[in-house]
């Protein structure tokens, strides 16, 4: 039997709590040697959440499963697994229909009996109750601790040397001299010698200072991140940023809370409001000089180094006259790089027909979006889980009357009154699990019927498309949308240009409001 194990682990406590990297794996390893299990992949993901499924060695571990070379997944407990129960459900139907079994080292998970999906199901929901639980006690904490002048996360700074604790003189910053005085050089440059982010950049590197993470290049986002951090004249805020879904995005300022005290000043607060002063004026200006468009601005990515490209414009001067040319250019093939990226520039012309050719055949022929749809639709498989939730219905009232015909007898029998307690307790505690297993089904059937509407939506979709498509083409603006709701990414590795994206429910609404 071929196995895979994999572990995971989302905060450094669990070192303490006996559940690092190191335990799992060691438990894991001697599960498979026990059951004589052959292991083809070890997959180590480290401060991720349970609560998505995008994780990347997740990702990994489902190619492998989907490449039939396993049997069996290993993890060492059904909160490694997944924190969400709808996630661990559909992770769960999508592995049973690729023949792959899942096995936990701390509990026996029996997934051929209904009894024992149940079972599965209640301990995901009891994961993610506890990982919400966390969360709010977590973030309770640290607004206590930031209220009360103390650093939480994000401590360390250039410039400031951070001490750990609680205590007195313990969670805040006091300045280094060595580094403070290139912070504060770094604000001159800007505000009196009217120097770039780049050529501040350029300077540092030619004087070889080490970088905040003791790196000898500085890039041009290191040098904005630190004229932009209010911190440096002395004013600390905390949850001034949170997530919407993955992507971070700024909270409204009367909901940031500062801590006091706990970043000295070492910038005068008129030099730093000048510096902000420069750098909008350099962003509004940097937009006026953007004559261009790009249709593909923040979808394409280099597959050497990462970055994403950048929009530019050549110019070529000939006795005829001036031609101007749009393109695409890597983010890491710059004079700040540390190591300069060598892959090729993209003609921007070129690459946005081909794209959008691609895309717009999904968009005016949807048959993708239908096939896909219908194939969730048929692999959820509805009828097992309405006969599942039907079955517990049945046991539940058979136990009722079970229950209810004991408690008549341990009555009757002269029980005591603290045995009696102990069977109600009991049935209890066997009702709250079985409305939690009755949830779980509910749930995902709740997620099945939404695969009906969405089918009933992209039936409409097709006909509002091919009205749109009448007379009129879609705006750029019109276009993006599509894109994003599509999730194109456009990778370019030399002259290889390769496009990939997904068929989401989210197009669906968002082409419908630009129809």
């Amino acid at each position: 039997m071929r196995a895979a194990i994999y572990c995971r682990v989302s905060t450094e406590r669990q070192e303490i709590e006996g559940t690092s990297l190191q335990t799992q794996l060691a438990a894991c390893r001697a599960h498979c040697q026990h059951q004589g299990y052959e292991v083809v992949g070890e997959f180590i993901g480290g401060n991720e959440s349970g609560l998505t499924l995008e994780r990347p060695k997740l990702e990994e571990l489902r190619h492998l499963a989907r490449s039939g070379q396993i049997q069996r997944i290993v993890f060492y407990d059904v909160d490694r697994y997944s924190r969400n129960a709808d996630n661990g459900v559909m992770l769960y139907t999508e592995l049973r229909q690729l023949g792959v079994a899942i096995e936990a080292v701390t509990c026996d998970i029996d997934t051929k009996t209904p009894m024992g999906k149940f079972s599965l199901y209640a301990r995901m929901i009891m994961a993610e109750t506890e990982a919400e639980k966390i969360k709010e006690r977590t973030v309770r904490g640290r607004r206590a601790r930031a209220k009360a002048g103390k650093l939480t996360t994000g401590g360390p700074l250039y410039g400031y040397k951070y001490t750990r604790g609680k205590g007195i003189g313990q969670g805040v910053r006091t300045p280094k001299p060595e580094e403070s005085q290139w912070v504060q050089q770094i604000f001159r440059w800007c505000a009196e010698d009217k120097l770039s982010l780049i050529d501040i950049a350029n300077r540092l590197n030619q004087l070889c200072i080490p970088t905040p993470r003791g790196k000898q290049h500085w890039a041009w986002s290191t040098v904005r991140d630190i004229l932009r951090n209010p911190a440096y004249m002395g004013k600390t805020y905390r949850f001034a940023e949170t997530f919407v879904g993955h992507k971070r995005v700024r909270r409204p300022q009367e909901e940031w809370i500062e801590v006091p005290g706990a970043t000295p000043p070492i910038i005068p607060e008129d030099l730093f409001r000048a510096v902000q002063a420069i750098l909008t004026a350099n962003k509004q200006q940097a937009k006026r000089n953007t004559h261009e468009s790009y249709l593909l601005r923040g979808f394409v990515e280099c597959s050497r180094c990462g970055h994403h490209y950048w929009g530019a414009v050549s110019t070529t001067r000939t006795p005829k006259g001036a031609y101007r040319t749009r393109y695409y250019h890597c983010g890491g093939n710059t004079n700040t790089a540390a190591v300069r990226c060598k892959n090729s520039n993209v003609n921007a012309d070129g690459l946005e027909a081909q794209v959008w050719a691609e895309v717009e055949k999904i968009i005016t022929s949807p048959k993708e979006w239908l096939a896909e749809l219908a194939a969730r639709r048929e692999d959820s498989q509805k009828a097992l889980i309405e006969a599942d939730l039907e079955r517990i219905r049945a046991q539940y009232k058979i136990a009722q009357r079970h229950y209810e015909k004991d408690l008549n007898i341990y009555k009757n029998d002269g029980y005591t009154e603290a045995e009696v307690k102990v069977i109600i307790a009991q049935w209890h505690t066997d009702s709250q699990q079985y409305e939690k297993q009755k949830a779980a089904l509910e749930a995902e059937l709740n997620r099945i019927s939404s695969l009906d509407v969405s089918m009933q939506n992209a039936e409409e979709l097709c006909r509002r498309i091919k009205e749109h498509h009448q007379g009129r083409e879609l705006s750029d603006a019109e276009k993006r949308e599509a894109l994003e709701a599509l999730g194109v990414k456009v990778l370019v590795d030399g002259d290889n240009v390769s496009v990939t994206g997904r068929i989401t429910e989210p197009i669906l609404s968002v082409a419908t409001s630009t129809s």
